[in-house]
């Protein structure tokens, strides 16, 4: 699930409008879909989503893999989605699941 490292970006937000949030990167500008969980607006690829700290990203990046690595052992992926990621966090000490979250981050200045 994790096979590429993982590249925080933070930006600049530069407009918000009734819809989207526009963000300025380096040398790009991208607007994030409000009504589709601030998700990128693109015809193609991938689409990163919009967090509002650099915390928040981690955080949700790490619940993402710690039910991936819990999933492994075969369970309903719609009751394990409600977990919290401290419940996740505890589940795995528990299983003695290794937790190697965020050791390929890297995080990109303005």
């Amino acid at each position: 699930m994790y096979n590429r490292k993982r590249v925080i970006k933070e930006g600049k937000v530069t407009k918000v409008g009734r819809k989207y949030v526009y963000v300025k990167f380096s040398y790009f500008e991208s607007k994030f879909d409000i009504q589709n969980d601030y998700k990128e607006v693109r015809d193609y690829g991938t689409f990163p989503k919009l967090y509002f700290s650099i915390e928040e990203a981690r955080n949700d990046y790490e619940r993402e893999y710690l039910l991936g690595r819990i999933c492994s052992f075969s369970c309903s992926m719609p009751i394990v989605k409600s977990i919290s990621l401290d419940d996740l966090r505890t589940a795995c000490n528990c299983l003695k699941i290794e937790n190697n979250f965020g050791e390929d981050w890297e995080t990109v200045q303005k």
